[in-house]
């Protein structure tokens, strides 16, 4: 009989949901535990996620014998010390974008998976994204060019509210990129895509850009209720 795979999660929040459900789903991994700030909040949560154990740290968590991989979904200021702890105990993990907040501190967790002989593996989902895949076939065809600049957005509206704080907004816990650090798991359910093509001309780095594509897509999920809103600016830049 094939062995089981036991699961850890540490960051119980806003994404470690749809983790979990995401892995309920393989048929061969078991959420053994979470891992929350304080051991009470980390009860809770078991208790409203339906998983029989809890810590109330990391480090009890990465020591758990019946884990094997560890789901890293805390805020991007703690990715490095939870993964580091997790590689350092020989467990494979998954952590939630962005890998680390700097790439000096993404090559320190890349040297010491391969020291310890575990995956190190990053959520970058939106790489199989329509809008993603769209424009990479295109630029894949030549379509635009020497590729010189890319841009890309993405808008949600729970950030309208006025009132709304979220470590996500504060570039000390969520890095000097928020794209990174905000990057969502969910796939769009039901898709309404409008995409639009345009070759207006513009200038870069003193190089005259001659053609460009621009593909937008816009979706609500089935997940909660919010509008999202992403949109990816290819140009090309004229040879001269």
């Amino acid at each position: 009989m094939p062995q089981r795979i036991g699961m850890g999660l540490v960051g119980p929040g806003f994404i470690a949901q749809h983790h979990i459900d995401a892995v309920r789903r393989l048929g061969d991994v078991d959420v053994v535990a979470i891992a929350g700030s304080t051991l009470a909040s980390a009860q809770r949560k078991a208790k409203e996620l339906k998983i029989e154990s809890s810590y109330g740290s990391f480090e009890e968590l990465v020591n758990d014998p019946a884990i094997h991989v560890v789901h890293n979904t805390t805020p991007s200021y703690l990715h490095v010390p939870v993964t580091l702890a997790a590689i350092r105990a020989r467990k494979h993990v998954i952590s939630d974008k962005p890998l680390a907040m700097t790439a000096r501190e993404c090559a320190v967790l890349r040297d010491a998976a391969a020291a310890a002989g575990v995956v190190n593996a990053v959520t970058f989902n939106y790489r199989g994204d329509s809008m993603v895949q769209e424009a990479r076939v295109r630029i894949a065809a030549g379509e635009a060019g020497e590729l010189v600049s890319v841009h890309g957005q993405y808008l949600q509206d729970w950030m309208t509210d006025a009132n709304v704080y979220s470590w996500r907004m504060d570039p000390v816990k969520g890095g000097v990129s928020s794209a990174l650090a905000g990057a969502r798991l969910w796939p769009p359910h039901r898709e309404r895509a409008r995409r639009s093509h345009d070759g207006s001309a513009n200038t870069l780095r003193g190089r005259r850009l001659q053609r460009g594509f621009r593909s937008l897509i816009e979706y609500r999920t089935n997940t909660n209720h919010h509008s999202w809103r992403r949109s990816c600016h290819c140009a090309a830049a004229l040879r001269q």
